[in-house]
């Protein structure tokens, strides 16, 4: 069982405390720890292992690559750790080990979400989640009428402006102001985290509980 969660931004840090509290795991005292940036999460990592930790959990987006590179990436860390060289190859499912270390890896984003597809999100992230969630949870849209027909109307010229507008963290920058849950980033994500219906939210995150629920099983 985890003690440790890294995560790569406020953002994310609010998401998945957020999450814990509502899935009422925050009486496991696990410690979301964020590095202020993915290019950190390297050297967070190394340094927990080397510290001694044993297990630990690791969120990092997919953005315009996929989860097996996310694993990729977070194998590549902790084996530099120690000096050593991993295995060929992305490890066969999320869990990364080495020298007696466990490290559960949550390759954040909706890859390859047909909704998402259909709104020409490519870079994946952990806004994935929240678009997906504001976009088929009505518990989250009582300040907007038909979100999707307005960011169906909204998108095309925004993109003929700013050129690609493929990112899920450009789009909930739109959608924020329209569902009117709060002004900064971190505070609407509590809101809708504590909102959501249960059954649309685990439905939303069910990729990426599957994969938490197993690192907070002791």
């Amino acid at each position: 069982m985890i003690s440790l969660l890294i995560v790569e931004g406020n953002t994310d840090e609010a998401f998945f405390k957020g999450l814990l509290k509502r899935l009422n795991s925050d009486s496991l005292n696990v410690t979301v720890e964020n590095t202020q940036g993915k290019d950190a999460i390297p050297n967070t990592i190394r340094a927990h292992l080397r510290f001694g930790v044993s297990e630990m959990a690791v969120a990092q987006d997919i953005d315009d690559g996929s989860p097996s590179q996310v694993l990729q990436s977070v194998q590549a860390a902790a084996y530099s750790a120690f000096d050593i060289d991993p295995p060929g190859g992305p490890p066969t499912d999320s869990i990364v080990q080495v020298e007696t270390r466990t490290l559960h890896v949550l390759a954040v984003g909706l890859y390859q979400d047909p909704l998402l597809n259909d709104l020409g999100v490519t870079k994946h992230a952990l806004e994935d989640y929240l678009l997906k969630l504001a976009l088929e949870d009505p518990a989250l849209q009582t300040n907007v009428r038909d979100l999707r027909i307005l960011l169906d109307s909204i998108l095309p010229s925004v993109r003929d402006h700013d050129g690609g507008f493929d990112s899920s963290k450009d789009i909930f920058q739109l959608v924020k102001p329209l569902v009117q849950l709060g002004f900064s980033d971190t505070g609407v994500v509590q809101k809708m985290i504590e909102d959501a219906d249960e059954n649309i939210l685990r439905s939303v995150l069910a990729p990426l509980l599957i994969d938490l629920e197993s690192a907070l099983v002791p």
